[in-house]
């Protein structure tokens, strides 16, 4: 029987981590374990993880250790683990019952690597939207993994939105003191996999709280060097779909422009150029990219050659 195990890290999440936990208990198709790696938090996180192991012994763990960042509290997770398939689930996040029985399904049925499903952002003021409405699943060789993970439609950088199997996690780890982990990681996890499924309906809900790291003020430049790895990654040992990664190397840049006009902050010129002028060097893979939506393609344009409405436009639309 296939054996799930996962991993949650914990940082002063004590407000949501009851309703991510149960949600994982709840599954129709339970995990073996869940690891809940406390990573030095300060509220009442600790204690609330020691009450769960306590009540489910042998399901679910408590792993502490000093405040290391997430990248830390997943790498303890996957070695504390003892599963054929790792799922990570952020703990102010939580999961559809269903989840991990369709997943499973669809590893068995295509023979995959790992399992992809949609994922349903709950924003502060209770509504609701998923990125993508397909009703399609699909299943994709390597290179077409990697080149969906670049083309903003099906799939997330996120690795709470999958489910793998442990042997893709043999040869790599989260980047220790890094921002933005996935980004660094998650094209690499892919390009291990022979096979990956994806299911359109929506089984992970993304909670955006006030806490989150991702929407604080400060805008991180750690997905520029992320993406510049990408690059690289894909020129190397991809080169005949590199210009996937170029895709998502012109949307990345427009992305921290984006970040400075959605929170009210001004862009540094200095900085804007640069990013502009990466992203028209690229421009051309993403007008060819048949994958990327019309509505992405003409936001590309504007940022390159038209600014003025590129601004009018990010700053008054929510990031999607």
């Amino acid at each position: 029987m296939d054996r799930i195990s996962t991993v949650i890290p914990v940082y002063n999440a004590e407000e949501y981590l009851a309703r991510c936990v149960d949600s994982i208990l709840g599954q129709t198709c339970p995990p073996c374990e869940i690891i809940l790696v406390d990573d030095g938090s300060t509220d009442g996180s600790p204690a609330l993880c020691d009450a769960y192991a306590r009540e489910y012994p042998g399901q679910v763990r408590a792993v502490h250790q000093l405040n290391q960042g997430p990248s830390s509290a997943r790498n303890a997770g996957i070695e504390a683990s003892c599963g054929d398939y790792i799922s990570f689930v952020d703990a102010d996040d939580y999961l559809e019952p269903e989840a991990y029985a369709i997943l499973l399904s669809l590893l068995r049925e295509r023979d995959a690597d790992a399992a992809a499903m949609e994922m349903l952002v709950e924003k502060p003021d209770g509504s609701v939207y998923r990125r993508f409405e397909g009703q399609q699943t699909f299943c994709w060789d390597t290179e077409n993994a990697l080149i969906e993970l670049c083309s903003y439609r099906h799939l997330y950088v996120m690795f709470g939105t999958y489910l793998y199997a442990r042997r893709l996690f043999e040869k790599h780890q989260f980047p220790p003191g890094r921002e933005c982990e996935d980004q660094f990681l998650q094209y690499r996890v892919l390009a291990e996999c022979r096979r990956l499924a994806y299911t359109p309906q929506g089984l992970y809900h993304y909670v955006q709280s006030p806490q989150s790291r991702s929407r604080t003020q400060k805008v991180s430049l750690a997905p520029l060097e992320a993406t510049a790895e990408q690059l690289a990654f894909f020129q190397e040992r991809f080169p005949q779909i590199a210009w996937a990664a170029e895709t998502d190397f012109v949307f990345t840049h427009m992305s921290i422009a984006a970040s400075y006009l959605r929170s009210g902050q001004k862009c540094p010129p200095a900085l804007e150029e640069r990013l502009r002028s990466a992203c028209r060097g690229k421009l051309k893979s993403v007008l060819m990219n048949g994958r990327i939506p019309k509505i992405k393609k003409l936001q590309a344009l504007a940022f390159c050659f038209c600014p003025p409405v590129y601004r009018r436009v990010i700053a008054g639309t929510e990031h999607r």
